[in-house]
């Protein structure tokens, strides 16, 4: 008992007891890494709907590949999952006018969830028929939205269709789907 004493009063004894302390108190504190937070956007207009003017990035990639970065004014839900969803909606709309987007392929439904303190967009994309573009024109589409998305609030996305984890975003490009 004596010698652990001695240990302990030395400047390392109590460098390591300090550190077993500090370990201790994170491990009983510190919220799990293992809970989730989903947020699902919802239609229905309450109080808490109320939209703000917010400046919001849009990446609109051209035909050549060219991404054009710039900022809008855009009213926008104070929800973070229906404001990406709004952005997504203004994105379809610029990206229409150069027929970059396919206009049979919509805006997909946002659902935000925590995973390993990142905040992931989940980007639900309903197809009722394939949509067909060349391989150029995917890669310029999914460029867009990732960058667009990715510039506004959330660390990283996941792609979905109809539901289920998409292995390919319009059938060429190859995407992450797993958290």
């Amino acid at each position: 008992m004596n010698r652990i004493l001695a240990i302990l009063t030395t400047p390392h004894g109590l460098l390591a007891l300090l550190f077993l302390l500090a370990s201790g108190v994170y491990f009983f504190v510190a919220p799990s890494r293992s809970a989730i937070s989903i947020e699902v956007p919802n239609d229905q207009r309450g109080t808490n709907s109320v939209e703000i003017s917010q400046d919001i990035r849009l990446v609109v990639v051209d035909n050549f590949g060219l991404p054009r970065r710039y900022v809008v004014e855009l009213e926008v839900s104070p929800k973070l999952g229906k404001r990406i969803e709004q952005v997504m909606t203004k994105l379809r709309i610029e990206m229409l006018a150069s027929g970059g987007w396919p206009e049979e392929l919509g805006v997909p439904k946002v659902y935000l969830q925590e995973i390993d303190n990142q905040l992931v967009a989940i980007l639900d994309f309903s197809f009722i028929d394939r949509v067909s573009v060349d391989v150029t024109r995917e890669i310029n589409l999914y460029q867009a939205i990732a960058e667009t998305v990715l510039s506004n609030g959330v660390n990283r996305i996941l792609l979905l269709k109809n539901g289920r984890p998409a292995e390919t975003f319009l059938g060429h490009l190859s995407v992450p789907n797993k958290p």
